[in-house]
């Protein structure tokens, strides 16, 4: 069985590819079939092998693999036919990537290097900083993207403000954002949260600059 891991922090571009491969298979008529949590995943594989041999599984989320379904996947994924796609946000965690088979292939979507720089950079006392990263950034990106982008990292802020109870991050991530997290107050954070909500409303709803919107917010929330 070929095993193939679509992954990276680019999640937009990943997903891409992940209904890329999916649409290119089903017209070569393929069987495709979703792993579902429910089941074993040898049982899935089993009953699918005894009808067709051209078929894609797919899993959308490697945490829907148990570490005892990887065990086996890496012992007797040479025993089956077909392929299997797996999608994963972010970066494969350590544990589960030397546990999957030695031939599986991996597909990395990776942010380029100036947007992280920008979202890190995203912290009170820092405007100067960020308004010069995200004129960069502008400059090859899309404000709509950058905008996204912001909205993700804030969201991963305040979840590890939480507790970061359920976070895939690799721990080099989370320890990055819990350093900017200490930046803020929590009161701080949330309104920054509403205000870029309330940005990127009114950016989809009104024809408004979202460019100079961001600026501003930049400059009001980082002073």
């Amino acid at each position: 069985m070929k095993i193939v891991v679509l992954q990276g922090d680019d999640t937009a571009r990943a997903r891409a590819r992940y209904t890329q491969i999916i649409a290119g298979v089903k017209k070569k008529n393929w069987d495709v079939v979703p792993i579902q949590v429910a089941k074993p995943l040898p049982e899935q594989l089993v009953s699918t092998n005894l009808f067709t041999t051209d078929i894609l599984y797919s899993i959308d989320g490697i945490k829907k693999l148990k570490s005892e379904e990887l065990k086996w996947l890496s012992k007797n994924a040479d025993k089956y036919e077909g392929s299997l796609l797996v999608f994963v946000e972010g970066k494969v965690p350590t544990l589960f990537r030397n546990a999957l088979p030695k031939t599986a292939k991996y597909e990395t979507f990776d942010l380029p290097v100036l947007v992280w720089q920008f979202v890190d950079s995203f912290y009170p006392g820092n405007s100067k900083k960020s308004l010069v990263l995200f004129e960069k950034v502008i400059a090859t990106e899309a404000v709509e993207f950058v905008v996204a982008m912001l909205a993700r990292q804030l969201r991963d802020l305040y979840w590890v403000v939480n507790g970061a109870k359920g976070m895939s991050a690799s721990s080099w991530r989370q320890a990055k954002l819990e350093s900017q997290v200490r930046k803020f107050t929590k009161a701080g954070l949330v309104d920054t949260i509403d205000s870029l909500a309330e940005l990127d409303y009114k950016s989809k709803t009104s024809d408004t600059d979202t460019k100079l919107m961001l600026e501003m917010l930049i400059i009001e929330k980082l002073v």
